[in-house]
């Protein structure tokens, strides 16, 4: 799904919106980032900045950090890894 149309999903649907932040499981301890758990809410908090600028309100946005706890798939790969590494943007509708 391309931004565009995620975005007419967001505004054509009522609902909260979730945004879930993810990592994969190699720990990171740089100055700008200490912790997966602070990767996780930084790439989180970055989209819902992004769709507030797009015209979603705000009371709609939650951004949830869940660094490694739910992987796509295996972190023994790069591949993996990278699949893991993710924001996911869900709608809840009412």
């Amino acid at each position: 799904m391309s931004a565009v149309s995620g975005l007419r999903s967001i505004q054509r649907h009522d609902g909260e919106v979730a945004i879930e932040g993810h990592t994969d499981s190699r720990p990171i301890q740089t100055n700008e980032f200490p912790s997966n758990w602070v990767l996780s809410s930084a790439r989180a908090i970055a989209i819902v900045h992004a769709l507030e600028r797009s015209g979603v309100e705000s009371p709609r946005l939650r951004a949830v950090r869940l660094p490694d706890t739910r992987p796509l798939s295996s972190n023994e790969t790069g591949e993996g890894r990278a699949q893991n590494r993710r924001v996911e943007v869900i709608i809840h509708a009412r």
